[in-house]
């Protein structure tokens, strides 16, 4: 859209969106298609298809969380795989690098790439053990060590499955920030209730409600308070519950005029409605004007 750039804050932050004029009422800021989403349907799809058709019962019967978790690990663990040939002569060895290429169902490496690197994240599960020491005492300090608890069996349960069936490949499924634990930390800051994606969306969650990642969207930070809709547009004719050409658009209910205080305080999560320990510890922000 010609309102906004793109701008990567020092390799730091990832991409950000900045609005280069006022964004008038009733605007469509950024659509999205549904088949862009990194949701269950999509992990499911790409993990037996990697692991084998005969994968699909077990796959099943994991955690939302760990499906997307670990196709989004994928993503960074293909590269990885290569294999060295070495070639003998009397006068020389040569070295050959034999890389594997991406497979086509992992297409989400050029949005994982605009987000932020894993030594830019700020969550407590990030910090140094003196770090989190800290906090002991208050609702952050037991509340990380039980999702670093709960992260870390999602981790191990995934991880024995792979190794039973690629063992080199689950050599590369490691917990640390470059893996498991930096997918989980996207999906606790990136992510959106998977209710936006029926035809009446809502933020409203429940119990049954999962997180999944909507690509490009996340990148709209918008300043606290102002207010937006969240509108899904159908194809003609359509019935099903989903479509995949279906798209879902953020649209301003108000005028928002751009200046310096808007640009710089962003609210972190446009669709995080926890307190502020919940906040911090998936998102490492707060609300100031919160009394928590």
């Amino acid at each position: 859209y010609a309102y906004y750039r793109l701008l990567s804050l020092s390799g730091k932050f990832g991409l950000s969106t900045i609005a280069q004029d006022t964004i008038d009422t009733d605007t469509t800021i950024v659509s999205c298609p549904f088949s862009l989403a990194i949701d269950v349907e999509c992990s499911l799809h790409a993990l037996t298809a990697l692991f084998d058709e005969s994968t699909l019962v077990d796959l099943q019967s994991w955690l939302e969380r760990q499906l997307i978790c670990t196709y989004n690990c994928l993503h960074w663990m293909f590269p990885d795989l290569r294999r060295v040939e070495l070639i003998f002569s009397l006068h020389a060895c040569l070295m050959i690098v034999h890389y594997s290429p991406i497979p086509v169902v992992l297409r989400h490496l050029p949005y994982l790439k605009s987000l932020p690197p894993p030594n830019a994240f700020l969550t407590p599960l990030q910090f140094t053990p003196s770090q989190l020491e800290a906090f002991r005492g208050t609702n952050i300090y037991g509340a990380t060590r039980d999702r670093q608890e709960w992260w870390s069996t999602e981790w191990n349960t995934c991880r024995t499955f792979i190794h039973a069936v690629n063992p080199d490949c689950a050599e590369r499924y490691t917990w640390y920030a470059d893996k498991y634990l930096r997918a989980s930390t996207y999906l606790s800051t990136h992510a959106f209730p998977f209710t936006l994606l029926s035809r009446t969306p809502t933020l409203q969650t429940t119990s049954s409600t999962y997180s999944f990642m909507l690509p490009g969207v996340d990148i709209l930070n918008h300043f606290c308070g102002q207010p937006v809709s969240w509108c899904t547009s159908y194809p003609e004719g359509s019935t099903e519950a989903r479509d995949d050409s279906t798209t879902i658009s953020i649209i301003s209910d108000t005028t928002t005029l751009t200046n310096p205080e808007s640009l710089s305080a962003t609210w972190k999560g446009t669709s995080a409605t926890g307190g502020n320990t919940k906040n911090f510890i998936g998102g490492a922000f707060v609300d100031s004007k919160t009394s928590q």
